[in-house]
């Protein structure tokens, strides 16, 4: 289950990449990374997405590169 859901998830970022979108297109809303959380447990709080991404990208095994990405080649899907 582990490796489709890997090879789900680099399919998709194949695509992406084929489709022309780049790191700076992973963000997410302006009320998520620039409005506090008014409520809850994360009140006062907003998501520091550009701090998270990278050490995200690097547990994923980076981005994938298009047609010459090892980890999309690993997977099976070039």
């Amino acid at each position: 289950m582990e490796k489709i859901g890997e090879r789900i998830f680099n399919a998709e970022r194949l695509f992406l990449v084929a489709a022309g979108f780049t790191r700076k297109d992973d963000t997410l809303p302006p009320r998520i990374t620039q409005e506090p959380m008014p409520t809850g447990p994360a009140k006062g709080r907003v998501c520091m997405l550009e701090e998270m991404l990278a050490p995200y990208y690097r547990l994923r095994g980076g981005v994938p590169r298009g047609a010459v990405g090892g980890k999309a080649r690993e997977l099976g899907l070039l």
